[in-house]
């Protein structure tokens, strides 16, 4: 059911058989199916026609009944949608993979809350987003799960993997349920990682406000890519990101992404920065934090060793364009931004902002514009040179 404010998927899995994925849908508003042809499919688009007009700003609920088998959608530099074998399944893909499996507005500003239910065969472990509703449920050979989100969410970041794992569950400082799905047999490989979480929300807590949703944990698996992915509570984490030794780095940019990207979800993709820099922030926070990194230095030692001809100064990332959404560039010089206007403010102005815009767009959505007029008038300061240089120009700025 696709409802003005929510969302509810039930899944059943057999076996995971790459195939085009084909959806029909029914719509029915009200309650009240339409005499004419309550559905039209053209394309990845679905219009569904109800039995009377709609006024505008009215709440109604449609449903939509659909099947298939789910695939993936190459996109640059990355698969969108479901990795799988014989015996599991992991759906992964920004800025877009939802729509693989379930019928969906796939932009980040159309937010819902989910409720998913997976059926899989017994045996097999089925982790979503939120905290689990009631436990497992077991009959005829297969067994149901379901999980609830409290928070809205962009569609890209519904979790959803099956498999055999090892559940574990801890709680934040504050009390915030830590659930982790790790495949037995990669043995200890993020174990240390994993355990520091508590620590890294703590740490991220203090910089960014309160942690955000009502749950925290990771999913380590392999999947068939190299890739973490911030899903909304419970990120997910190839086990090739912890093959060498710690890198709780990578922890911290993904929770990091729970503040910013997750809670705080942007309102247009070319704002790419507010997601990527922020949670590249979040790992600067660490470095800090374990007194392996001194931001005051970061810029200086960017400039020594970056040269100006090199790629991460020719693309605009105020704008990066479709191409180079997840460029490199985006992640450090967003970073770059972040430090630059600390410096530029100090400590107290630069986190009374991050706190501010985590506080101010919680399950909500923001623009480069909203977060550039907030830090100017807490910090009291014309900050437009300062934007110009570090994140709408290419080109190496000039210290």
């Amino acid at each position: 059911m696709i409802a003005a404010s929510g969302t509810s998927i039930s899944s059943t899995a057999s076996s995971f058989t790459p195939a085009a994925f084909i959806a029909s849908a029914c719509g029915m508003v009200r309650g009240k199916p339409s005499k004419r042809k309550p559905f039209a499919q053209s394309g990845s688009e679905l219009v569904i026609t109800p039995k009377v007009t709609i006024r505008t700003g009215a709440r109604f609920t449609s449903q939509v009944v659909y099947a298939g088998v789910p695939t993936r959608l190459p996109a640059p530099d990355v698969d969108n949608g479901w990795y799988h074998d014989s015996t599991r399944a992991t759906v992964l893909g920004e800025p877009q993979a939802a729509s693989m499996w379930f019928p969906v507005s796939e932009h980040p500003s159309d937010k819902a809350t989910y409720d998913v239910a997976i059926t899989v065969p017994k045996g097999l472990t089925a982790i979503s987003n939120g905290l689990p509703v009631g436990g497992p449920v077991t009959a005829n050979g297969v067994t149901t799960w379901r999980w609830h989100s409290e928070h809205p969410m962009a569609s890209y970041l519904v979790l959803l993997t099956v498999g055999k794992y090892d559940i574990r569950r801890s709680t934040t400082s504050t009390g915030v349920p830590i659930i982790d799905a790790v495949d037995p047999t990669l043995g200890t490989i993020a174990d240390a990682e994993l355990a520091k979480q508590r620590e890294v929300i703590d740490v991220l807590s203090k910089a960014f406000g309160p942690y955000p949703f009502e749950a925290a944990g990771g999913v380590v698996d392999t999947f068939g890519a190299d890739v973490a992915l911030e899903t909304q509570t419970r990120s997910v984490y190839s086990a090739s990101m912890f093959k060498n030794g710690d890198n709780t780095y990578v922890i911290a940019h993904e929770t990091a992404h729970q503040w910013f990207g997750d809670s705080v979800s942007l309102a247009r993709w070319q704002d790419i920065w507010l997601n990527e820099g922020f949670a590249t922030y979040g790992e600067i926070l660490w470095g800090e934090h374990i007194g392996a990194l001194k931001p005051t230095e970061i810029i200086d030692n960017v400039f020594a060793s970056v040269s100006p001809g090199d790629a991460m100064w020719k693309v605009d990332i105020g704008d990066p364009g479709p191409l180079d959404l997840f460029s490199p560039a985006v992640y450090q010089r967003g970073g770059l931004v972040l430090q630059a206007l600390r410096e530029k403010v100090g400590d107290d102005a630069f986190f009374r902002t991050l706190q501010t815009w985590a506080h101010d767009h919680r399950d909500g959505n923001g623009t480069t514009e909203q977060f550039i007029a907030l830090a100017q008038q807490i910090s009291g300061q014309d900050l437009t040179a300062l934007f110009q240089k570090w994140l709408f120009s290419t080109g190496r700025p000039l210290k």
